[in-house]
C-alpha cells in the first residue's frame, strides 16, 4: 500500500489569520488584503487586527502603543547572556535562547489563559527587536542601545540598531516590511509553535521552537543565502555567469520558487515599491535572475519556478538590519501567539487543530 510521505495536502487547522492563494497570487490578513494593509496601515495597526480580529480606532491603537513600547525592556538575565555569548552565537541561536530565557522570569510563563497569552504575546512581540539590536550591536563590540518609548516599533528597532533615529522614509520601508512578513499561514515555524502549544507547554517554549525552525535554510534561513549570493555576485555583469555555473552545478539560486505561490509572491511586488535609488545597484544583481533562471540549461531538472519571492532583499530598511534570518524573526510573534494561545485552547493532548479545513473570510476594505 503506497502512504504519501510528509503533511502536503493533510488539513492541519482552521484559521481567520490569514489566507493564501497560492494560484492568484493573493494574501489576506483577517479579510484584509495584504495590498491595503501595507498601503493604509501600520505595523501596531496591523498587530491588533491578528490579536483583536479587527482594526483598532484610535484609542485602541494608542493602548496598543503604549502596551508595546511599555514592554521592550529585557531582564538583566538576559541582557548578560546577550554579553556573554554575542560574539560566538549565531543571530538565530543567540535569539532562540534568549526567548527561552525570558520564560523564567515572565509573571504569567504557567497560566494559558487567552489573556495570559496575550500579556505574553505583547511582551515577546515587543522584546524580540531588542535581543536582535543587541546582540548585533554587541558582536560588533558595541554598547546596547536602549528602547525609546516615544517612537514606534518599527523606528525603536532600527534606533537600537544604530544608535540614532531613522529618518522617516527608512522607518516606513521597515513598517511595510515587518507588516508582510508577520503571518503567513501555517507555515513550518507556526506549525512547529502549535506542535509545541498543544502539549500544553507555555507561548514561551512554543515560540522558541518557532525560531528553531525558522532557523533552517528551506524557511527563514533562505534570507541569508540570498545576501550571501548577492555578495558573492558582486556586479550585475556577473550574474548570468554565476547562474549558469550553479545550475550546471544542479544547485538551487536561493530566493527564486516557493512551495505555496504558483506566480508571483503577492508581497514582493510591494516591496519593490518600497525600493529608493540608493539600495537599487546591489538589487540589480539580482534584477537580471529571472530570465537566467528561466533559461537556464538544467531549469526542468530543477523545477525552478522563475518568480522572485519575499527572500529578495528590497527595500532601504533590508540594508540597515542584520542580514540574518533572526531579522525576519522579529516580527512573527504577533501572529504566532495568537495560533498558539487558539491551539493550546483545544482539548487537552490534541497537538493539532481537528476542526477542518482553513477557515476563509470573506474580502473585507478598509
Amino acid at each position: 500500500m503506497f502512504a504519501k510521505e510528509g503533511l502536503e495536502g493533510v488539513v492541519a487547522a482552521r484559521t481567520g489569520l490569514s489566507l493564501i492563494d497560492g494560484e492568484k497570487g493573493r494574501l489576506s490578513y483577517r479579510g484584509y488584503s495584504i495590498h491595503e494593509l501595507a498601503d493604509h496601515s501600520s505595523f501596531e495597526e496591523v498587530v491588533h487586527l491578528l490579536w483583536y480580529g479587527e482594526l483598532p480606532t484610535r484609542a485602541q491603537l494608542d493602548r496598543t502603543r503604549r502596551d508595546l513600547s511599555s514592554q521592550r525592556g529585557l531582564h538583566p538575565d538576559a541582557v548578560e547572556i546577550l554579553r556573554r555569548f554575542a560574539r560566538d552565537a549565531s543571530p538565530m541561536d543567540m535569539m532562540r535562547t534568549v526567548v527561552s530565557a525570558l520564560a523564567i522570569h515572565d509573571p504569567d510563563v504557567h497560566e494559558s489563559t487567552r489573556e495570559a497569552n496575550l500579556r505574553k504575546g505583547i511582551r515577546l512581540t515587543a522584546q524580540l527587536p531588542t535581543i536582535v539590536a543587541a546582540h548585533e550591536r554587541l558582536r560588533k563590540g558595541k554598547d546596547p542601545v536602549a528602547p525609546d518609548p516615544g517612537l514606534d516599533h518599527c523606528a525603536n528597532y532600527l534606533y537600537m540598531l544604530h544608535g540614532r533615529k531613522p529618518d522617516p522614509l527608512s522607518a516606513r520601508a521597515l513598517d511595510v516590511a515587518m507588516i508582510l512578513q508577520m503571518d503567513h499561514g501555517l507555515n513550518a515555524s507556526t506549525f512547529a509553535a502549535r506542535v509545541t502549544a498543544g502539549t500544553l507547554a507555555d507561548l514561551h517554549a512554543a515560540v522558541t521552537s518557532a525560531i528553531g525552525t525558522l532557523k533552517g535554510p528551506l524557511h527563514g534561513g533562505a534570507n541569508h543565502d540570498v545576501m550571501v549570493m548577492l555578495r558573492t555576485i558582486g556586479e550585475v555583469e556577473k550574474a548570468a555567469e554565476f547562474v549558469h555555473m550553479e545550475l550546471l552545478q544542479k544547485k538551487k539560486i536561493p530566493g527564486f520558487g516557493h512551495r505555496v505561490y504558483r506566480t508571483m509572491d503577492p508581497r514582493a511586488p510591494i516591496l519593490r515599491s518600497e525600493e529608493p535609488q540608493p539600495e537599487r545597484r546591489l538589487l540589480r544583481r539580482l534584477g537580471v535572475l529571472p530570465a537566467r533562471v528561466r533559461d537556464g540549461p538544467v531549469h526542468a531538472d530543477l523545477r525552478l519556478q522563475p518568480r522572485p519571492r519575499l527572500d529578495r532583499p528590497r527595500h532601504r530598511a533590508a540594508h540597515r538590519q542584520p542580514a540574518h534570518p533572526a531579522a525576519r524573526g522579529v516580527h512573527r510573534p504577533a501572529g504566532a501567539a495568537v495560533r498558539a494561545d487558539r491551539q493550546a485552547g483545544l482539548r487537552p493532548g490534541t497537538p493539532i487543530d481537528p476542526r477542518g479545513a482553513p477557515g476563509l473570510e470573506p474580502l473585507r476594505t478598509l
